[in-house]
């Protein structure tokens, strides 16, 4: 162990530390040698689910220099659980410390997944703070159409839910190549206009705008139905899950250079796990939630697949 270089060994752990955290943690315990060595690569990969975690967290980043708090890829989860009313922990502190770990990472991320509820832009809300390089983010998105000042070099978005507001970040991600909505359940009449002059060609790359919102760049746009519009195609529910199926058929007439995949199944896992898997398998070089292929046909009642 003595004779192998601390660089050779900064590299190997910086492989491993791939799990959110849970290994660099564990190599910190072996010996003194192995930690000051694991120390600049071990947050490389950080999960924290729940206010407790993030409070703990927050405090290990004060603690330590400005070159042992890098952390290339971030999971920021809930755990269920509401504060307690009697808690000194209140909701605008949590804020203020969320805001406070994204501010402090940001400089260094590549990848973000978040699946906190974004009901409403606060000064912690990933929409509020720049990701200079920044090139894969996922997030719940919003039911309200926020100022956004987001900035980021993004080239993959993953909107978990509210995806009539994915505009508001592909309007702002001019390199974008990779688009998906998970959890589709309604289809406003305004973004699916915006879909179909994409996808038809009729949004060129100098309008990008609110009113032509999706870059030239994007390569691939993956919708995954709500699971109810999924139970829909095998018995029929008819009214709105009618309607949002009607408008998945004219999207997909519309797609002139084949980029639109609509997937035929749910996810069967909680989005938080969902999440969590796909992230992970991102950051070791897995395609993560970008290599499915069981899509629909251009006549989705018919349910053909693939495509």
């Amino acid at each position: 162990m003595d004779q192998c270089p601390s660089e050779v060994w900064a590299y190997i752990f910086e492989l491993a530390c791939t799990d959110g955290g849970v290994t660099g943690c564990s190599i910190t315990l072996v010996s003194r040698y192995f930690r000051e060595i694991v120390l600049p690569v071990q947050l490389y990969s950080v999960a924290l689910r729940g206010a407790t975690k993030m409070v703990a967290f927050a405090k290990l980043l004060e603690q330590r220099s400005p070159a042992h708090r890098r952390v290339r890829h971030l999971f920021l989860a809930n755990n269920g659980h509401s504060i307690p009313e009697n808690s000194v922990l209140h909701i605008r502190d949590l804020n203020d410390i969320l805001f406070w770990i994204l501010t402090t990472l940001a400089p260094d991320l590549l990848t973000l997944a978040s699946t906190l509820h974004e009901n409403a832009v606060t000064k912690s809300s990933v929409l509020s703070i720049s990701f200079p390089c920044l090139t894969e983010l996922t997030l719940n998105g919003y039911l309200l159409y926020p100022d956004v000042r987001i900035a980021a070099p993004m080239r993959y978005l993953h909107i978990l839910s509210a995806c009539n507001s994915a505009p508001l970040y592909t309007a702002r991600a001019p390199g974008l190549t990779h688009l998906r909505l998970s959890t589709l359940s309604t289809i406003h009449q305004d973004f699916q206009q915006a879909l179909e002059d994409f996808l038809t060609g009729s949004g060129a790359a100098d309008q990008q705008s609110i009113r032509h919102p999706f870059p030239s760049t994007i390569q691939k746009i993956v919708i995954q139905q709500d699971r109810v519009i999924t139970r829909s195609l095998h018995g029929g529910m008819g009214g709105w899950t009618n309607r949002v199926i009607e408008g998945l058929q004219a999207l997909l007439h519309a797609d002139k250079g084949r980029k639109l995949e609509i997937l035929a199944k749910n996810w069967t896992k909680p989005p938080d796990r969902s999440a969590r898997d796909c992230w992970e398998d991102r950051i070791v070089g897995g395609c993560g939630c970008w290599g499915e292929t069981d899509v629909l046909g251009k006549d989705i009642g018919s349910k053909v697949a693939p495509i």
